[in-house]
């Protein structure tokens, strides 16, 4: 995080000329950065092997270090590989006697061809699979093809050739071709010596891999490739948008791979399933036809009840509906260039047939944001409500957020659920004596198809049905009572993962003899005769209000999946629907007001209630994982009123308070420790000293403590790296990821910075013209699965810097060495697990430091390894704030200076003058422990500390269904344990 002295401050010295290094062209940048993202899916895709087909072992060869990824993501990958295998399984078992060719466009390290000459000989008897991926990849895979036995073996006879053939390797069934996709000439010529002139049959599949291309390059290949053969087909698996770009998911989706440096294009030119297939059939395919993945997870043909249901016994599965958004934002096409029927466009087109409901949406964004999904709503006043329970940043949530209407309610009115009590997902009025429940799931991962009801005197009763038609077992389904005794039943997810589309009214009736009797009735036919937005109205994982004299369906995931924006929110008139014969349903939509702060809510996971009156609906919390990613999470809070007293609503607010403190130690709030600043005598300087022998550097390791390093030399770096050379050695349209601060004092707790993608010339000029910005290096060839190293990320400048040979145990234990540029902008408190060295460059920089045994006074939520606070003072950078009952540590850095800083010493940054540029470089001090796997930013907590977290979560468990006040009692005497072997 370093900055260069003013100009009037710096030496004259010689501009130094940097050293002749061989540059990746532009091409070659971008080539490796998709390659890039073939290493994740690769890896994924071995976890989805590992779990789902343990027996098979086709990627192993290609995944040196395997990683078990979420439920989620394996998921959402076993759908991806059964998709392109069984559309290639559907290729290879038409009966044709003319040869067949697989071409596997921009296949990565994929085994697919291995899978089926293995384990499907039957349908690959006249089958030839052709492997075609850039030179440099395909080279890598040839090499671990002829490495491993077991591929060796199912191919048979191999044979090599250098380059620049196109083709590397042939096995009798088997090809792969080194080749950019983008070079058609090279490649026309390579597979026409391949299929040969005779009649074959040919399969094209396209797993994301064309979209990485340049629209004019991908669509000259489509336009190429039916002439290959009259019998040519294509399978394309890639992303689009279902609902637009502005959706939530595919917001985050696209900025993920803008991160990634490898931003998705065809997207953007044919975002909808229309337009791809109008795409292919404007460039010589005679026909199209493009899904979602959810449809293909609903298609029975295409995969089946029993196959869907199989997967849930292999891991326990309940992120239905991210599931449900990552498949509704893929897609699968075909293509043919023969004339065959196209299938039913299944799209449906009411959006814009519906009336506007005289309720409309308004958003505001809070002053005080927590987040939690799948929570649930409890009921506290007519001001007042609880947001209790549900997932938050980091774990699962015990407390219950308040929230209220005004500033006269500065507390809960009513008792609220004490921390510890799980959130269910059902939504009740508990001022009311009954309570009925239908559905859900049991703790094995059945669905369950059963009625219960509460009663306050009695408890839970299972009442009598009536009903012509047994009502189908299903969860997250939808349901709400209209009057004391009537209500309605609909939506929900079956067995196997398919959004049901039922609607049933129940109504709870009393015989003589006192039994309760449910009566149903299914209302299906009747709602899709009545309404063209039938199949709207059936979600999984909707909320329901009524508002007024109208049922509001909000949110949740549709048959289809994601809902159109249009049809999101859905009115339906009740008295309509209470009717003896529903013969016609008024079904309108919500207008959402255009000019409100508030971005699209992503209705998933959230909650919704009447907001003190009737005739207003209040929707907060809510979002999603979006598969890999991102966690998309809903800030504002939405209010449904009428449209004709919107501007006149009451803004609710969240209480800045805990709302059961009974069993827990005050901590200091942030707010109150800005308002001392340290006096000197509450500052320790950091002392200074020179090491000249690696065992005086050792001495220091020794010690714990933070010593600043004078009178090193640390090379030319110190006088070289101004702005003018680093932008004229390293490129002035070199693209660095930097943060962008909102204002001078990063918290990364608070997200109060965005992550910017720019030319390193723009990012240099603007930091150096006052702007608060600073970058932290990252790999340039694997940013995720690497850590950040000097020498190869700017191998243009490496040899200007040096550690002095007195730091001999930090170069032969290092774990990386990010590069640092600071602006005008303060780095949030945090501790790092590693050692590290920070090698001050240019500019002056300040550094408060805290031992370990502070970490209890400095407000670090549980499992992080940043603090809340803002401990340089908001109206002065270098002033720093008392925090009562720790010991604070000043370290001042000029060029030149290293500063030692030991294992989880907690330390932010100010930079005091100039633009700071710094050399950090982490280095194990320990001999084992650290946490198991990749850990590319040094700050992964020993693998001690998390394994004692999840110890942690089983002993609280343990007391599940223990009294809460008991369940306290023993969990603070175990407390109390823990800290006394914590002060041995």
């Amino acid at each position: 995080m370093a900055l260069e002295e003013e100009p009037a401050m710096a030496p004259k010295v010689t501009k130094a000329v940097a050293p002749k290094v061989k540059v990746p062209t532009k091409l070659e940048r971008e080539a490796d950065l998709v390659m890039g993202t073939n290493n994740s899916s690769i890896v994924s895709k071995r976890s989805v092997e590992l779990r789902y087909y343990p027996r098979s072992e086709y990627f192993r060869p290609f995944v040196k270090k395997p990683q078990r990824r979420a439920p989620l993501i394996n998921r959402g990958y076993w759908l991806r590989m059964h998709a392109i295998a069984q559309s290639v399984r559907q290729f290879l078992q038409k009966p044709d006697d003319r040869p067949k060719f697989v071409l596997n466009l921009g296949c990565g390290y994929d085994p697919l061809a291995f899978q089926f000459l293995d384990c499907e000989k039957q349908i690959c008897g006249n089958a030839t699979f052709v492997d075609i991926d850039y030179e440099k990849l395909m080279g890598i895979k040839t090499t671990v093809i002829q490495q491993t036995d077991s591929l060796q073996k199912i191919l048979g006879e191999t044979k090599t050739y250098p380059e620049p053939n196109a083709v590397l390797l042939r096995a009798p069934q088997y090809v792969a071709v080194g080749c950019d996709l983008k070079n058609l000439k090279k490649l026309e010529s390579s597979l026409e010596e391949l299929v040969g002139p005779a009649p074959a049959s040919v399969l094209c599949i396209a797993e994301v891999s064309l979209t990485y291309m340049d629209i004019e390059s991908a669509d000259a290949l489509l336009s190429w490739l039916p002439k290959l053969g009259k019998d040519t087909e294509f399978c394309l698996l890639e992303q689009f948008f279902p609902d637009g770009p502005n959706h939530p998911f595919a917001y985050t989706m696209m900025n993920h791979f803008h991160k990634l440096q490898a931003p998705l294009h065809s997207i953007h030119k044919y975002p909808s399933l229309r337009m791809q297939e109008e795409r292919f059939t404007s460039k010589g395919w005679l026909s199209a036809s493009a899904r979602s993945l959810w449809e293909v997870w609903n298609d029975n043909s295409f995969l089946n009840s029993t196959q869907r249901m199989d997967l849930d016994t292999v891991e326990p599965f309940d992120e239905w509906e991210e599931f449900a958004l990552f498949a509704s934002h893929y897609f699968l096409l075909t293509a043919s260039t023969s004339v065959r029927e196209s299938r039913e466009n299944t799209e449906t087109a009411q959006c814009n047939s519906l009336s506007k409901a005289p309720l409309a949406l308004f958003s505001y964004t809070p002053q005080i944001q927590r987040h939690r999904r799948f929570a649930a709503v409890v009921s506290d006043s007519s001001d007042s409500l609880g947001v209790h329970g549900g997932l938050g940043n980091q774990s699962r949530m015990v407390s219950t957020d308040v929230y209220v209407a005004g500033k006269e309610i500065s507390k809960p009115v009513r008792n609220l659920p004490p921390n510890g009590i799980p959130a269910l997902r059902i939504q009740t009025e508990d001022r009311t004596e009954h309570v009925l429940v239908y559905g859900g799931k049991s703790s094995e991962g059945f669905t369950l198809g059963e009625w219960l009801l509460w009663n306050t005197q009695l408890g839970w009763e299972k009442p009598e049905i009536q009903c012509q038609t047994d009502v189908p077992s299903r969860f997250g389904a939808s349901m709400v009572g209209i009057t004391s005794s009537t209500g309605f039943l609909f939506g929900g997810m079956s067995q196997d993962g398919i959004v049901l589309s039922d609607f049933w009214k129940w109504t709870i009736k009393v015989r003589e003899d006192g039994i309760k009797v449910i009566e149903l009735i299914d209302q299906t036919a009747e709602l899709q005769r009545s309404t063209a937005a039938f199949d709207y109205i059936g979600r999984f994982g909707a909320s329901v209000t009524i508002i007024s004299d109208n049922m509001v369906i909000i949110g949740g995931l549709g048959i289809c999946g994601v809902l159109p924006h249009e049809m999101e929110i859905l009115c339906l008139n009740i008295a309509e629907l209470v009717r003896e014969e529903c013969d016609s349903l008024t079904v309108q939509s919500i207008y959402a007001r255009t000019e409100t702060p508030g971005a699209r809510p992503l209705l998933v996971g959230h909650v919704s209630c009447n907001a003190g009156i009737s005739s207003t609906g209040f929707i907060v919390s809510g979002g999603a994982v979006c598969f890999s990613f991102g966690t998309f999470w809903n800030n504002s809070i939405w209010l449904l009123q009428d449209v004709s007293s919107v501007r006149r609503f009451v803004q609710w607010e969240l209480l800045d308070e805990p709302e059961d403190t009974s069993t827990r130690k005050p901590k200091p709030a942030a707010e109150a420790m800005t308002k001392e600043l340290a006096s000197p005598s509450e500052v320790t300087t950091v002392p200074s000293q020179t090491v000249e022998t690696p065992s005086q550097f050792e001495e220091i390791m020794a010690r714990a403590q933070p010593v600043v390093i004078t009178g090193a030399e640390l090379g030319r770096c110190t006088s070289s790296w101004t702005k003018e050379y680093l932008i004229q050695a390293l490129g002035a349209d070199r693209q660095v990821i930097v943060h962008e601060a909102h204002s001078g004092h990063m918290n990364f707790q608070k997200k109060n910075f965005s992550y910017v993608t720019k030319g390193l010339k723009v990012f240099l000029d603007e930091i150096y013209q006052g702007s608060r910005q600073y970058l932290r290096s990252i790999s340039a060839d694997h940013p995720m699965k690497k850590a950040a190293n000097l020498a190869e990320d700017f191998a243009e400048i490496q040899a200007d810097f040096q550690l002095p040979p007195s730091l001999q145990f930090v170069r032969e234990h290092s774990h990386s060495s990010p590069l640092r540029i600071s602006g005008p902008v303060t780095m949030w408190l945090h501790y790092d697990v590693m050692a590290n060295v920070y090698c001050q460059i240019q500019g002056q920089k300040k550094l408060i430091l805290y031992p370990p045994s502070d970490v209890q006074h400095l407000q670090l939520p549980p499992g992080a390894s940043s603090s809340v606070l803002d401990v340089f003072d908001a109206a002065s950078d270098d002033k720093v704030v008392s925090i009562p009952n720790t010991s604070l540590h000043e370290a001042v850095l000029n060029p030149g200076d290293i500063l030692f800083i030991p294992p989880l010493w907690l330390h932010a940054a100010s930079p005091t003058k100039g633009v700071s540029i710094a050399v950090n470089v982490f280095f194990r001090s320990l001999s084992s422990g650290y946490a198991m796997g990749r850990d590319v930013y040094a700050n992964r907590d020993l693998h001690a500390y998390e394994k004692g977290r999840s110890d942690l979560d089983k002993v609280t468990r343990s007391f599940d269904g223990v009294p809460p006040d008991m369940a306290n009692f023993y969990l603070l005497r175990l407390a109390d344990e823990l800290r006394e072997k914590a002060q041995k």
